[in-house]
């Protein structure tokens, strides 16, 4: 049927029914333009803007951390991740709304990109380019892609890599359409990616942030008060040439009893530290140097403080001072204890082990002359062996050769000094059963080269009567002053240097004491059961030495504020990787880029003259079905889509219906329906 209402094969049809023109063309274009630009535009650049916003304003200071801590208590390092106080959860539910929108997106995209296309398909109809004008197919493929329908894709893919001869060329409307449709699908699949990806790599974690500290009366540091650091003798010379310590300083060691006797300043606390026992210091431990500390320090500070260290290292030397094993018919002589350290054994000592016990005077035994008829027996004029109710021995050298010894009245050097060389000689009453059983369970006899029993050659010492042990340590000490930190509860000395001036007498003098006897027999049982060789020996009983010799003066040590205080603060924490969090962001922004050019496009092509949302309008379905079977003059004053509609006017419509074609198919038909009748003419 054409305009006037006759049917296209001559005959008439019915009147068409009276519509009154009007003149105008369709508006609402800047509306329409408006509402995709800001649907394309607001929705990626809030989410952005949220995602930013809460990443950055909830971020923890990265900069006084070092790492985090993984559920199953280790730490690793920060790496390039956004740590954000903030649910991880929220945050991936808000960054995975990218991807719903962007999709969501598409038609919006598309109707900024119609306008242009319907200025061009129009500029191009007006200046009779018939060349590049679609087909039906092609303007049929065009409609559903501005429509934003992704299948529209696949056909048109179809029809551009099918056969050439059932197409013609491709039509740059169609091609820019399709183009942009593609980038967007694109970009659409990009932000799924990249949500994913920070989907995956955002988790919570337990993070450790370092805050700057100053907490009231935290004294992990250790000091000698201005009484330990003054000499209280001054310069007056021994009989010797040397410097009196047998009555050192008072700040550890004083004289209270009728019988004038040396007592230790606050003894307990010694006997507690010594023994670990104390709830105010502790002795360390870090690469062989041991360092007075505080007490269980909280491990959620880390810290820095100043404190003395001892370092101690010893060597056994038994067989090169000549100790002898009592083995086979030799038991019974007592020359068999003999030892005489000379250069092999790197000290000068000579003596007899069965002199290591005092007599009732508090002296040790005078072994002078033959024993049992032995020529061999000689002792050393001078010999000054602190000694107490252990059998064990100390002797202390002036000089580092250890060929000097020291009385400990008169000593030949100032008791400042930082190093100590001494030597120590023991006999321990271990019964022989005891080392077969840890060292040979089969509970075969050891037997040396010579045949004979000898089980505590192994570790440099020789077998005494007893079925014990006799032994000679060589060894040297050194006192310090050291700057420690305590780093996430790990101990750590960051600093060594030589004490000032007469802050190593509270450790000389009172080491000279024979009260921590005790502790260093304990400590050498300890040594010699646990060892397994002469180096283990040495090492375990050079650091009992340097507990005692640290613990000596603990009870009268002044506590010391600490340096550099930072609290350790673990936060449940959403650990939100860089990388994909910045891809989605960019991948956001540049849908929102190509809004900003879209509405550009499709604002310049409305400028340019107002047919232009004509055009646009009959680029849609909706324009192809009026056209098809409305009254072709509505379209000539429709100001909107529906307007080309009889029905949206309020006037008569048609029916369509889909009727029986000869050969059994169907196709459209048009119904007339008169008033008060269920059914009209079949028109087509």
């Amino acid at each position: 049927m054409d305009a006037r209402g006759q049917k296209l094969d001559g005959r008439p049809g019915p009147e068409p029914d009276p519509l009154p023109r009007r003149k105008g063309i369709m508006n609402g274009a800047n509306l329409e333009i408006g509402l995709a630009s800001a649907t394309l535009l607001i929705p990626m650049l809030a989410l952005s803007a949220i995602l930013i916003t809460l990443v950055f304003s909830h971020q923890m200071p990265n900069n006084n951390s070092t790492y985090t801590i993984t559920g199953d208590g280790t730490a690793e390092s920060l790496g390039a991740a956004y740590y954000v106080d903030y649910s991880a959860t929220t945050l991936v539910y808000i960054a995975s709304l990218s991807s719903t929108v962007a999709t969501l997106l598409l038609s919006a995209a598309m109707v900024l990109l119609s306008y242009f296309l319907a200025s061009k398909f129009a500029k191009q109809s007006d200046n009779g380019e018939h060349h590049q004008l679609p087909s039906p197919y092609q303007l049929e493929l065009l409609i559903r892609i501005i429509d934003g329908r992704l299948m529209a894709l696949w056909s048109y893919l179809l029809y551009l890599f099918g056969s050439k001869q059932k197409r013609i060329r491709v039509m740059p409307v169609l091609l820019q359409a399709s183009a942009l449709m593609i980038a967007l699908v694109i970009l659409v699949g990009l932000i799924n990616l990249a949500d994913l990806w920070l989907h995956l790599g955002t988790k919570s974690v337990q993070y450790l942030a370092m805050r700057p500290s100053s907490p009231y009366g935290f004294t992990p540091g250790r000091g000698l008060s201005p009484s330990c650091l003054s000499d209280p003798r001054g310069d007056t010379p021994t009989p010797d040439g040397g410097i009196d310590v047998s009555n050192p300083a008072d700040c550890i060691i004083f004289r209270g009893d009728a019988a004038n006797q040396p007592t230790l300043a606050n003894h307990s606390e010694f006997i507690r530290t010594a023994g670990n026992q104390s709830d105010v210091n502790q002795v360390f431990f870090d690469n062989g140097l041991a360092v007075l500390g505080p007490y269980n320090p909280r491990p959620d500070w880390d810290f820095e403080a100043t404190s003395f260290g001892s370092r101690t290292s010893c060597r056994v030397v038994t067989s090169e001072c000549g100790a002898k094993s009592n083995t086979g018919a030799q038991v019974f002589y007592h020359w068999v204890s003999n030892y005489k350290c000379n250069d092999t054994a790197g000290l000068n000592l000579t003596g007899n082990f069965l002199a290591l016990m005092p007599d009732e005077s508090g002296m040790p035994p005078e072994l002078t002359g033959a024993q049992n008829g032995d020529p061999e027996w000689q002792t050393q004029t001078g010999n000054s062996l602190q000694l107490s109710q252990y059998d064990m021995g100390f002797q202390y050298f002036q000089d580092s050769a250890k060929q000097q010894q020291i009385k400990i009245a008169y000593s030949g050097f100032r008791p400042d000094t930082p190093q100590l060389n001494w030597a120590v000689v023991f006999k321990l009453h271990l019964h022989v059963a005891f080392w077969i059983e840890k060292n040979n369970p089969s509970g075969f006899p050891i037997k040396n080269v010579t045949g004979e029993l000898d089980p505590w050659a192994s570790l440099n010492l020789a077998y005494n009567m007893e079925g014990g042990a006799n032994g000679i340590l060589s060894c040297q000490t050194n006192i310090s002053e050291v700057l420690y930190q305590f780093v996430n509860g790990t101990f750590h000395v960051k600093d060594i240097r030589p004490p000032r001036e007469n802050a190593s007498i509270p450790f000389v003098s009172g080491i000279f004491g024979d009260w921590a006897y005790e502790q260093l027999h304990q400590g050498l049982q300890l040594a010699v059961v646990g060892a397994t060789n002469p180096d283990d020996l040495a090492a375990s009983f050079a650091s009992a030495y340097d507990q005692a010799v640290l613990s000596v003066p603990a009870g009268v040590m002044q506590p010391l504020p600490a340096i550099n205080v930072t609290r350790r603060v673990v936060t449940q924490v959403a650990r939100v990787p860089v990388a994909p969090f910045f891809t989605l962001i960019l991948l956001n922004l540049l849908f929102v880029f190509i809004g900003v050019i879209l509405t550009v496009m499709a604002a310049s092509a409305l400028s340019t003259g107002q047919s232009v949302k004509d055009a646009q309008a009959r680029l849609s379905v909706a324009a192809v079905v009026a056209e098809s079977f409305e009254n072709p003059a509505l379209g000539d004053d429709a100001r909107n889509t529906d307007e080309l509609y009889a029905e949206r006017r309020g006037k008569v419509t048609r029916r369509v219906a889909l009727g029986k074609t000869e050969n059994g198919g169907r196709r459209f038909k048009q119904i007339v329906i008169k008033s008060g009748e269920e059914s009209g003419e079949l028109l087509r």
